[in-house]
């Protein structure tokens, strides 16, 4: 009985153990399994296997082919947002809304990762959950991960099992530099190694060495075993590269070419093992620069990587001879450029955040990716991440986080670069708004929905979906294809010369005008309108006299409006000036009174740079050599504030900068379409005059230039492309100039006094011109305009020292300069204030110019001339 009893034990037991080897059998290399028809496939551990020729496939992944990529975005690592308190959702609409094709560096192993959850994201286990969550919502996308192959840590470990690698195993796949005959020791090379890094390397790894080839795809198996597509490899020529630095190594070694049969074999292995476990491609990366600078054969990788330097990237010019001879010796390898970075304080990261203001950062952004679109290279975005070397001072979220988090962030508000990057990534991606006239198109279902009277896209081709009447309604969708430009200033103040705002259209009608400039100046506080007093603080004979210059935002409103209802591709030019803060001042937008104490507070103080010149000094001169207080006080003793009508400004000042904006974002709410700025390198100029080369120039200018770009942002905001001009003198600086859309000029009083223009100047300011627009990689129109505001400036000279025929006869003589030097000279149609003691006055009675105006009679020069440019 008892020996039945175990016959039959070991009856089951045998039973067991061939269904085990059976099954054993069944998921061995499943996905090659033979089958006959889909259901044989059952058991492979993939989703939606299938037969194919006799064997189970896993379907391939929905990731796109690396030529496909249109916006790589840099993102390191993807799984640290809670040093950041950024969760992966957050980074998941991050990537999504930048239309990211290919995350790069999502992953970087450099010390050994963790299996399990990490507090910092440092783990395969988190690195999987999160490439999940992406790839829910952008299956295409493709995710990079890395891994570093210049050093050994001392804590590395097997990548497969966690356990720490034993001191000998680390020696036998470490680089001994006598094992090749060369002239160093283990122990001397180790030296180098604890001087480059601090103590922190033992060994440098030897990519010969097939145990190491081993441990490297090792460590890739594990990232693609947590889903990632492509792996980049970093610092696999280090160790020739400082032996061909110290004169130890010789860049023809055979020793070279060993390198680049490993490194192709690695990546081949790389692929295989993506290929028979999941049948899926994975690309392989590594950097380029080694084989281009020892004119060696590349490596079979399926990318290669390059970085610009700290000098480029400082200059904020790209060496274009360089990276065209990188473009032809690379071939048709794919090549992609990111800002690279390291330990060290000089790298290229570390230039770019600490050496370069925000605004210079987009600026370069912007640059780097025209610049390398046209060499057909793919540029990628520094969303997230890089190290910005060991001593940076300027830190992503620094008040928030720990000082020692030294990773780039383009959404932390000491950088805010993440807009531009959006912005350049949804161009590049093709989903950039098109434009009706300059209003962004609202996309409907049979296409984009404009003005049916003009619907023009950003590069002038109608959008699907689109009927015009004629070419010319959709003609001026941007600056650059404007002819005839005319200054009047203001359209609203017909009541002083007895002329409604029907008869001013008229004018633009019959001159062709595409661009009206300056058609509203704001140098005083605004009225809201007619029938509002802007509050208690200025008094009804303020709003009275306002309304009697049409000079409220209502007035503007309805001026606009008819203007554009008769002439709809009309652009409207508004103007504002950073040369007044008046002592009583209003924010339109939120309707807020600052009153003296405030304003003071707001005005431009050298003291606070220890320039050694008083506050009240520098206002009493600046505004009494603008008539502003009586030229006969003694500065400063006679001079109080309280006592002044209005203080040249602090562009620096947070709560003017604030204040100024509001200024011309009321006037965009307005109906305009284009700002054009007075002065607004005024201050940075009066600091390098007299300071040059001091730290309140740059920061001063930094100001200036950053209005620019919240003026743009707040047209977008508004979908509406809105323009920013300023004049040139911004040129002169040796700063990254501000992002305008164009800059306007002046004749001199003598140039127009003698009716003879300067040659020479006015070549110069067109090579001046050309390097602006070099720089921020776009077109820059140039507008010149006789300039107005005192008895000093062109307007006076024109209008009171010549004749009506003499005054015809320069408009000729300008217009033929100018359009020769592919410049567009402004007709001076209305307004302009003549100066204080112009005798010659409009229609008896006006210091501002018109040319209708009896007096000077040179409006049918100005419409034979536009029509004539109009090509009528």
């Amino acid at each position: 009985m008892v020996g039945k009893k175990i016959l039959i034990t070991i009856g089951i037991l045998i039973l067991l153990i061939l269904s085990v080897f059976i099954l054993m059998k069944i998921r061995e290399k499943p996905e090659f399994g033979a089958c006959e028809t889909d259901a044989d496939c059952k058991l492979v551990r993939c989703e939606g296997a299938y037969c194919d020729n006799g064997k189970c496939v896993c379907p391939v992944g929905g990731s796109k082919e690396l030529s496909d990529v249109k916006v790589a975005s840099l993102y390191e690592r993807i799984t640290d947002g809670e040093v950041i308190n950024r969760d992966i959702d957050d980074v998941v609409n991050i990537l999504a809304e930048t239309k990211t094709d290919f995350i790069f560096r999502g992953f970087w192993k450099w010390k050994t990762p963790c299996f399990e959850e990490d507090k910092n994201g440092y783990s395969y286990s988190q690195l999987g959950e999160s490439i999940k969550e992406i790839k829910k919502k952008m299956p295409d996308v493709i995710f990079c991960g890395s891994l570093g192959l210049q050093y050994f840590h001392e804590k590395d470990s097997d990548p497969l099992t966690g356990n720490p690698l034993d001191r000998e195993t680390v020696k036998k796949m470490a680089f001994d530099p006598s094992k090749y005959g060369l002239d160093m020791t283990l122990e001397q090379l180790r030296d180098i190694l604890h001087n480059r890094s601090a103590g922190e390397i033992e060994y440098i790894p030897d990519l010969t060495s097939h145990d190491f080839q081993k441990h490297i795809l090792n460590l890739a198996k594990k990232q693609i075993d947590s889903g990632v597509d492509a792996i980049w490899i970093d610092g696999p020529y280090g160790i020739l590269t400082i032996l061909i630095a110290g004169d130890i190594l010789d860049p023809s070694d055979p020793l070279i070419d060993e390198y680049t049969s490993s490194l192709s074999k690695i990546a081949e292995q790389i692929r295989l093992y993506g290929l028979s476990k999941y049948n899926k491609p994975i690309y392989v990366g590594s950097w380029g620069h080694f084989p281009i600078m020892h004119d060696c054969p590349f490596p079979d990788l399926d990318f290669i990587t390059f970085t610009p330097d700290g000098e480029e990237i400082l200059d904020k010019t790209l060496d274009s001879e360089k990276w065209s001879m990188i473009k032809e010796k690379a071939g048709d390898i794919p090549i992609f450029a990111f800002i690279d970075w390291s330990m060290r304080d000089d790298n290229p990261l570390a230039v770019f955040s600490q050496k370069l203001t925000p605004r210079e950062q987009g600026q370069f952004l912007r640059t780097a990716d025209e610049f390398f679109q046209k060499k057909e290279i793919n540029f990628i975005y520094p969303i997230h991440g890089g190290w910005m070397g060991n001593n940076a001072k300027i830190l992503s979220f620094s008040k928030e986080f720990p000082p020692g988090f030294r990773v780039y962030d383009s959404l932390a508000p000491e950088f805010g670069t993440y807009e531009t990057i959006k912005e350049l990534a949804l161009k590049k991606a093709g989903e950039d708004e098109p434009v009706c006239g300059n209003q962004i198109c609202e996309q409907g279902e049979d296409g984009y929905n404009c003005p049916e009277d003009c619907c023009v896209s950003g590069d002038g081709i109608c959008p699907v979906g689109c009927t015009i009447a004629n070419d010319d309604d959709c003609r001026q969708s941007n600056l650059e294809n404007i002819r005839v430009a005319s200054f009047y200033q203001t359209v609203t103040d017909g009541d002083v010369i007895s002329r409604s705002i029907d008869e001013v259209s008229a004018i633009f009608e019959e001159t062709k005008t595409d661009m009206v400039f300056r058609g509203f100046w704001r140098w005083n506080p605004v009225p809201e309108s007619p029938d509002l007093a802007v509050s208690l603080e200025f008094p009804d004979e303020y709003v009275k006299e306002a309304e009697i210059r049409g000079y409220t935002y209502q007035q503007l409103k309805d001026a606009t409006e008819k203007i554009k209802a008769d002439i709809p591709h009309i652009l409207f030019t508004g103007a504002v000036t950073t040369q007044r803060l008046n002592k009583l001042e209003r924010n339109p937008i939120t309707d807020k009174i600052f009153k003296q104490t405030e304003t003071w507070e707001m005005a431009f103080n050298p003291e606070k740079w220890n320039l050694g010149v008083s506050k009240e000094e520098t206002q009493c001169k600046l505004t009494k050599s603008w008539n502003w207080i009586d030229s006969g006080i003694e500065c400063p003793q006679d001079y109080d504030p309280e006592n002044a009508p209005a203080y040249f400004p602090d562009m620096t000042n947070e709560k003017f900068q604030e204040l100024f904006l509001s200024w011309a974002k009321k006037q965009i709410d307005c109906g305009a379409d284009i700002m054009w700025i007075d002065m607004l390198f005024k201050q940075a100029n009066i600091i390098e005059k007299s300071y040059p080369g001091h730290a309140a120039v740059k920061e001063s200018f930094e100001a200036s230039s950053k209005v620019v770009d919240e003026i743009h942002k707040y047209g977008k905001s508004k979908d509406k492309q809105v323009y920013v001009g300023t004049w040139r003198t911004f040129a002169e600086f040796s700063y990254f100039p501000p992002n305008v859309d164009f800059v306007t000029a002046t004749p001199s009083s003598e140039e127009v006094l003698n009716r003879t223009l300067d040659s020479g100047k006015w070549n110069n300011i067109k090579l001046q011109v050309e390097g602006i627009e070099k720089k921020l990689s776009k077109d820059i129109p140039v507008f010149v305009f006789i300039d107005v505001g005192n008895d000093k400036l062109p307007i006076a000279a024109f209008s009171q020292k010549m004749t009506p025929a003499q005054q015809n006869e320069f408009l000729e003589y300008a217009d033929n300069f100018f359009n020769e030097l592919d410049m567009v000279f402004v007709y001076p149609v209305h307004g302009g204030f003549m100066g204080q003691h112009a005798e010659m006055l409009s229609f008896g009675m006006s210091k501002n110019y018109d040319s209708l105006a009896p007096e000077f009679q040179t409006y049918e020069t100005i419409k034979e001339l536009a029509l004539k440019k109009a090509g009528e």
